[in-house]
């Protein structure tokens, strides 16, 4: 009797720790999503991280008309931006966010983002987002792959056969039976073959899957996120809770025998160690494992769709908590026809791309930043001293039009522009991988924007000649907004201003919006007409140099690199020879 006792007595300390343990994980989860609320994101992610994470984006862009490409991504440190808004709680919503931010979404998307958003980022709803939040914090992220990936390999995966899992039970089953009904020796002998059989085979079937273990259970969790999700309170879900509720249906089988695929044990539970051997006598988790391979081939398309509501749903309220965090922002008011005179006649050709409206715009990334109005319908040209302001304010703009199109939020105080194809040249380097120089390295990145630029200039007329499928060419067609800082700065100043104003009228005459920054004064001038110049400015005195980082219309009229030089302790021997050499240049035009 004692013995009973002892057992019953360690079976109830280890369900106690049992429970304690999975209280603790939760509290933790609990104090982690209200921390994190309204937080910018503080994770410093590897290159092999932004790999996994970018798995489903780079998938997409292969059949999406437009994406915002590697350079242009590069060149707005777009990376930063995604890391500082995911405070999602899963794979699969840091996943869909990434890929959200590189393609822009439909009408349709950045409404339900919106909505979304809206509901779970209001005060009132706290405790039914932080239940949302905790539900998918729970499915957790994956550290070895991304879950599109893993979706993808299932679904080439074919399933083993259960002989050898059922032998296994039928074998520990008839050594029990002859144990307790014929000779308890014998019994015992056959009980230890069995199980040996059984342990050897399970080990090595099981390494021979155990990459795809993951995959797995992460359909498992997922599935049982479904569930959870459609069968909730979940008000601010309604719209998607029928959806999910069928869903929940389909993926009924994968989520029944979930729990049985747990293993590792890595929080030391009594209990799971216990469900350890139990797996390991009777090949369980394997045999779960062969029918959810079966069941995810056979659902693969409700398999896909959870994933992509899952997604939208857990990335969103990563938005609402990036609204929270942004001092202000305001939803983007969408362009959708060019703007006419009082006569109804278009204002210019592809006037619609050249209107945009940003408010008190600032860059989302930066501390205490100075924010900047423009209202334009023509091309803009900046000039100013290095670190005016210039390549501060083409990433805001560039960041404002990505955002307003992926996100429906803009950190400004009000945004008013069609939907763009974004493209940048501003941050480039030379490769010495493919041993190109800077020069062609800029030059190739202008040349795909030439082309953006030159297509959708004739987009319009082959949607209207229904040469292309509508939609694909609707959006190949849509204006291009581009961004180019110090245009050609790797060739001589001759050259440089010869071809880039070239460059920058041929531009001109696309459907396009072009924000240029330039060093180049020359071509304030040579391009006023199609450009309006604006300029920032600085403040240079004996004892230091001070930037307003304030936009100003026309363009740049003092040249203070050389008193920059001075401020820096540059011998005067340079300095006074240098401004001497400037003044006669500026006279004769020539150098002597």
């Amino acid at each position: 009797m004692s013995l009973l006792y002892l057992v019953g007595a360690f079976i109830a300390v280890a369900v106690f720790v049992s429970v304690q343990s999975a209280r603790e994980a939760k509290a933790k989860i609990l104090r982690q999503i209200r921390n994190n609320w309204g937080k910018r994101g503080t994770k410093k992610y590897r290159d092999e991280d932004m790999e996994k994470i970018r798995s489903l984006a780079d998938a997409e862009s292969l059949k999406a008309a437009y994406f915002v490409d590697d350079i242009t991504w590069d060149d707005l440190n777009m990376d930063d931006v995604f890391a500082a808004m995911n405070n999602t709680g899963s794979g699969i919503g840091q996943e869909v966010l990434y890929r959200n931010l590189r393609i822009p979404r439909s009408d349709e998307g950045l409404a339900q983002i919106d909505r979304i958003a809206d509901y779970y980022g209001t005060d009132a709803n706290e405790k039914e987002r932080v239940h949302v939040q905790q539900i998918f914090a729970e499915m957790g992220k994956p550290k070895k792959a991304a879950i599109y990936d893993y979706i993808e390999v299932l679904g080439d995966l074919k399933r083993d056969s259960n002989l050898p899992h059922i032998l296994a039970i039928v074998l520990i089953i008839a050594a029990v039976g002859v144990m307790v009904g014929v000779n308890a020796q014998i019994g015992m002998l056959a009980l230890i073959g069995a199980l040996g059989y059984a342990i050897l085979s399970y080990y090595k079937i099981r390494a021979k899957h155990q990459a795809y273990f993951v995959c797995v259970k992460l359909m498992a969790s997922m599935a049982k996120t479904v569930q959870k999700l459609a069968h909730g309170h979940f008000t601010g879900l309604e719209p998607e809770q029928k959806r999910l509720d069928e869903l929940a249906a389909a993926l009924s089988d994968i989520t029944r025998f979930g729990s049985i695929l747990e293993s590792g044990n890595v929080n030391g539970s009594i209990v799971e160690m216990f469900l350890d051997y139990f797996r390991m006598m009777f090949h369980l988790d394997l045999l779960v494992f062969n029918r959810t391979v079966e069941k995810v081939r056979e659902h693969a398309a409700e398999v896909y769709e959870a994933y992509e509501l899952l997604g939208t749903v857990d990335s969103s309220i990563a938005v609402a908590s990036f609204r929270a965090l942004l001092g202000y922002w305001c939803k983007p008011e969408i362009v959708t026809s060019a703007p006419r005179s009082e006569a109804g006649n278009s204002l210019a050709p592809h006037a619609e791309a050249r209107s945009l409206v940003l408010e008190d715009a600032y860059h989302p990334l930066i501390e205490n930043p100075v924010a900047n109005s423009i209202s334009t319908q023509s091309h803009v040209l900046l000039t100013g001293s290095n670190a005016s302001g210039k390549s501060t304010f083409l990433r805001t703009v560039a960041i404002s039009a990505i955002l307003a199109e992926t996100i429906f939020t803009v950190p400004a105080k009000r945004a008013e522009l069609p939907k763009y194809r974004i493209y940048s040249s501003m941050s480039l380097k030379d490769s010495l991988a493919t041993k190109s120089s800077y020069y062609m390295v800029e030059v190739q990145a202008l040349k795909r924007i030439l082309d953006a630029a030159a297509y959708s200039a004739t987009g319009g007329e082959k949607l209207a000649a229904g040469e292309k499928d509508a939609m694909e060419t609707s959006a190949s067609a849509a204006p291009v907004l581009c961004f180019v800082d110090e245009i050609l700065r790797g060739t001589n100043t001759v050259e440089r201003i010869a071809a880039s104003s070239e460059i920058m009228r041929y531009l001109a005459e696309q459907n396009a919006l072009v924000f240029a920054a330039t060093h180049d004064i020359e071509l304030t001038k040579m391009l006023d007409g199609p450009y309006t110049n604006y300029h920032f400015q600085e403040d240079v005195q004996e004892d230091g140099i001070s930037f307003s980082y304030e936009i100003h219309l026309g363009p740049a009229v003092t040249r203070n690199a050389i008193k920059l030089l001075k401020v820096m302790g540059y011998d005067e021997r340079i300095t006074e020879a240098a401004e001497e050499k400037a003044h006669e240049f500026l006279e004769k035009g020539s150098w002597s």
